[in-house]
């Protein structure tokens, strides 16, 4: 049986950074589809969960400091994928996140990234927080 390749990237804590991880990921995407794996997942779910998570890092996690890092692992399966995206921030409490579609929400800064990510995976995330994986 061939071994199945993870995707695996650290990058620095920058938007610029993350753009071109984002392509390579897509680029292993299609690779990984091509050899018969996450066979069940559309491009723009892998594209829009990534995104989202890694710009969570990003953002919120290492709080737009350039000198941190994010690391990100893309696990392929026969159907799914399981992407899981890590930064060096504190973590914070994702039980808390309120949910962006209710009228008092609304206008809420926040949110919508993990709203979007529980609406197309399931969604896991560390006891620290800083660490979410989505298995899409």
């Amino acid at each position: 049986m061939e071994a199945i390749n993870a995707f695996f990237r650290s990058i620095y804590n920058t938007h610029d950074e993350a753009k071109s991880l984002i392509g390579e990921a897509i680029d292993y995407f299609h690779l990984k589809q091509y050899q018969g794996l996450i066979l069940g997942v559309e491009e723009n779910v892998f594209r829009l969960v990534l995104d989202e998570a890694v710009t969570n890092a990003i953002e919120h996690g290492n709080m737009r400091d350039p000198s941190k890092r994010v690391c990100v692992v893309i696990t392929p399966l026969k159907n799914n994928a399981r992407i899981t995206v890590i930064d060096e921030g504190n973590g914070f409490g994702y039980s808390v996140v309120k949910n962006p579609t209710l009228p008092e929400n609304k206008l809420n800064y926040g949110g919508r990234g993990i709203f979007l990510m529980k609406n197309f995976g399931k969604i896991s995330w560390n006891r620290q927080g800083n660490c979410v994986s989505v298995m899409i």
